[in-house]
């Protein structure tokens, strides 16, 4: 590996970290909002949520940072990912505003905050069975309930990214269809 070569993995290795970073701490913020709504409190609990937040940023850095990615990432499904990303950032958003006026208005919720919501009680669920309540939840617990909701995060990436690169090739073969039809009119 030649030095120009090793200082370009190193920033390609940096933009990916600094953009799994950004996306993953916007994707966590509801989850965080929700968690404390759910008794999710104290020292133990922050440090397990912010440590699964960490491992899915890696997780998502490293898988992007390898050679097969690097040939995908200006491809239609890159471009997908992208946009995808952006997408699930917004819906992010979007059930901060449901989490925070679930503060507010104790126990009314947003329809918007739903996906965020009901991924997070689903993990729960899974993981402390019918205690719903998180202020008897350990370390361990936290860590993975807050690694099965950022893989309900990565699946809902996933299928948002999915029908986003669908919604890009039919747009494709529209504009190359119309170019064709046009061709023909003016022979």
């Amino acid at each position: 590996m030649t030095e120009t070569s090793s200082h370009l993995d190193q920033q390609w290795f940096q933009r990916q970290l600094t953009r799994w970073a950004m996306f993953g701490m916007i994707y966590a913020a509801p989850c965080f909002l929700l968690a404390k709504i759910a008794g999710f409190q104290g020292s133990s609990a922050n440090a397990a949520m912010f440590a699964g937040v960490v491992t899915w940023i890696g997780l998502m850095t490293f898988a992007t940072t390898r050679e097969f990615w690097k040939k995908i990432e200006f491809a239609p499904f890159g471009k997908a990912l992208r946009i995808g990303t952006i997408i699930r950032a917004g819906i992010a958003m979007i059930s901060v505003v449901g989490a925070i006026s679930m503060m507010i208005k104790k126990g009314e919720m947003l329809v918007l905050s739903i996906l965020d919501y009901w991924g997070g009680l689903l993990s729960i669920g899974a993981v402390m069975g019918d205690a719903m309540d998180g202020s008897g939840a350990g370390f361990l617990q936290t860590y993975a309930i807050t690694m099965l909701t950022g893989l309900g995060v990565f699946f809902s990436l996933g299928g948002i990214t999915i029908a986003t690169w669908v919604i890009l090739k039919i747009g494709a073969k529209l504009k190359a269809l119309g170019k064709e039809q046009g061709g023909e009119a003016l022979a």
